[in-house]
């Protein structure tokens, strides 16, 4: 049987990280702690896919899974004690659920998930669902259009949980980026502000709530049969459509742009992004337009990257970060791309949580850098097979332009 890891979620919780990920269809736990050894356990079977959160205001750790029969189950952790319901099927009747995304403040839960609307078409639509005391509220956000290489949104939290959400909805055979906020002082969705043109086509997106309350949105685009990258950005006390502000220092990106990453370390904004066999990154004061130029992430990733969220405010010795989506991977230590640094050219892995102010040449093994030469190949194909997915959509899209 495969041992294949899909999306997975770090949690910081007190001292501990609990790091939780699907292998088969099975939802694994495993306890990080930093001077003892590891535990991990089965939590939940067939679990297609799931989402995770903690609650702040209760410190509880919240799971919501999609199994296999199409049911939601939620799972929670408070006082040491795993507890589990099934959530009814509150007028989700459908065959195909999928992008499940959770957020929870004050024991009210909110679920973000896509439902098909007409499958042959790619249809969709994003829908909300909030369970506060047993009471069920259901908004349909949006109507976006499926393609199996391309997330169909992306999603974030504020400082004051709001929800916010980015979305591509498809208008003259062309797909237009959307955005909405959900006011959760008041329960209610904005209007859908457009923030693309209609004369371009929308091809990979993310978006960044920072710890200053400044919104982040970074996308590429086909305009002309060239593929460009916007960066827009505003306050969240900013109006809807006329506060978003263009940088007039963003980095001038021409080429190739996929697999972008927005995430907070400190007081910067960190722009990641894969181009033509490439990681590059540039950043920027959180509140400033004033961004360094593009450089180029050196070194080799020495384990199969995947999709990852980091919960916590703080990571390792850094003080401060934020990231919703990113890439990285656990193997003996936490490894999370703009966070941490790529191996060295000479196969070293990077620090580990016991070696973050040692020498990290010490701590290898003529053994384990035996094993890690002999797995370099296999390593590159696992990595290249999880990200070039995005690179390949994109080169489709742009021959068809051309031709």
């Amino acid at each position: 049987m495969a041992y294949r890891k899909k999306r997975a979620y770090i949690v910081q919780y007190g001292f501990i990280f609990y790091y939780f990920y699907l292998v088969n269809d099975i939802l694994y736990i495993e306890i990080l702690h930093k001077d003892s050894k590891n535990i991990r356990k089965r939590l939940q079977t067939n679990i297609k896919e799931f989402s995770a959160c903690l609650d702040n205001s209760s410190n509880t750790i919240h799971i919501v899974g999609l199994d296999t029969s199409h049911r939601l189950i939620h799972l929670f952790y408070k006082e040491n004690i795993w507890k589990k319901r099934l959530i009814p099927d509150f007028k989700l009747d459908s065959t195909q659920l999928s992008s499940l995304r959770v957020y929870c403040h004050r024991d009210k839960l909110n679920l973000i998930l896509s439902k098909s609307h007409n499958p042959r078409m790619g249809i969709w639509k994003i829908i909300h669902l909030a369970i506060s005391n047993r009471t069920f509220n259901l908004w349909k956000v949006a109507e976006i259009h499926i393609n199996k290489h391309l997330l169909p949104y992306r999603i974030d939290i504020d400082m004051d949980n709001n929800i916010h959400v980015i979305y591509r909805s498809m208008r003259k055979d062309r797909h237009i980026l959307f955005y909405r906020m959900f006011n959760s002082k008041y329960s209610k969705w904005s209007l859908a502000a457009k923030l693309s043109r209609d004369e371009d086509d929308v091809i990979n997106m993310n978006l960044l709530c920072d710890t200053k309350n400044y919104i982040h949105v970074v996308w590429s685009y086909l305009h002309d049969k060239n593929i460009k990258v916007n960066y827009l950005r505003k306050k969240t006390t900013s109006p809807l459509t006329s506060g978003w502000k263009k940088s007039k220092t963003f980095p001038n990106i021409l080429s190739n742009f996929t697999n972008p990453i927005l995430l907070q370390c400190k007081d910067y904004i960190k722009l990641i992004w894969k181009m033509n066999d490439k990681f590059y990154y540039a950043k920027a004061k959180s509140d400033r337009d004033l961004w360094s130029s593009a450089r180029t992430i050196k070194g080799y990733f020495n384990h199969p990257i995947i999709p990852i969220t980091y919960i916590g405010s703080s990571y390792k010795e850094q003080e401060l970060v934020k990231l919703p989506f990113a890439y990285g991977y656990y193997n003996k230590e936490i490894f999370i791309m703009g966070l941490d640094e790529p191996s060295i050219e000479d196969g070293f892995p990077g620090l580990s949580f016991k070696e973050i102010n040692k020498n990290p040449f010490k701590s290898i093994s003529l053994e384990e850098e035996k094993d890690m030469r002999l797995n370099l190949k296999r390593f590159t194909e696992n990595i290249k097979a999880q990200l070039n997915k995005e690179e390949i959509i994109s080169n489709i899209l742009y021959n068809k332009k051309n031709n």
